[in-house]
């Protein structure tokens, strides 16, 4: 439990992820599940982002 108030704010949906787990896991296998967490939400900002970029292009591109 206190592994898990430690968490920032920004690990929540871990946070409630790894409380509804029966039985809870250990905290080495709760910590596991932060980095992997951080990676995806990394991946999903560049792919954000990707589009942004291609949708800026794009418009750029329309208005020549």
């Amino acid at each position: 439990m206190e592994f898990l108030r430690g968490l920032n704010d920004c690990y929540q949906v871990v946070r409630s992820n790894i409380l509804m787990m029966t039985p809870l896991p250990y905290v080495s296998q709760a910590s596991s599940m932060v980095p992997q967490a951080k990676q995806q939400k990394e991946i999903k900002g560049f792919s954000t982002q990707q589009v942004e970029i291609d949708s800026s292009a794009f418009l750029s591109h329309q208005r020549q």
